[in-house]
């Protein structure tokens, strides 16, 4: 895999900075994780067991969980500005509260919910479960 990228970026005339660069190897087993050395010429790359892409928290083991708990920390959060804030402005109005949490809560909720639903079919229930 690593000859490939670099036949890539020797081809497309780019460099790979090795100390900003992490590797994650996914794996299906659900074994134990032990950690791998990857070398970039005389660099060593640093592997980890998650990472952050596009706001998408995705693990080694393939696991969700984490994902989850940080878009229901970020909905609770926005859950009491959106709700206070719609007491303030529409006080005798409560449809308009309601659009108003629904398009800002559950905006947030469902980011990224897709990829868990395509990848895991439990994740459609865990996702609906939290309302």
């Amino acid at each position: 895999m690593i000859l490939g990228l670099k036949k890539y970026l020797r081809e497309k005339k780019l460099k790979l900075s090795a100390e900003k660069s992490k590797v994650i190897v996914f794996r299906n087993d659900g074994g134990k994780w032990s950690k791998r050395n990857w070398w970039w010429g005389n660099d060593k790359i640093e592997e980890v067991k998650s990472i952050n892409y596009l706001g998408y928290i995705m693990k080694s083991n393939n696991d969700d969980e984490e994902h989850i708990k940080e878009r229901v920390r970020r909905a609770r959060m926005a859950m009491g500005w959106a709700w206070s804030f719609g007491e303030r402005k529409f006080k005798d109005d409560i449809r308009w509260r309601w659009k108003l949490f629904d398009s800002i809560v559950k905006g947030i909720m469902m980011y990224g919910v897709e990829v868990g639903i395509q990848r895991k079919g439990e994740n459609r229930t865990i996702a609906r479960g939290i309302w």
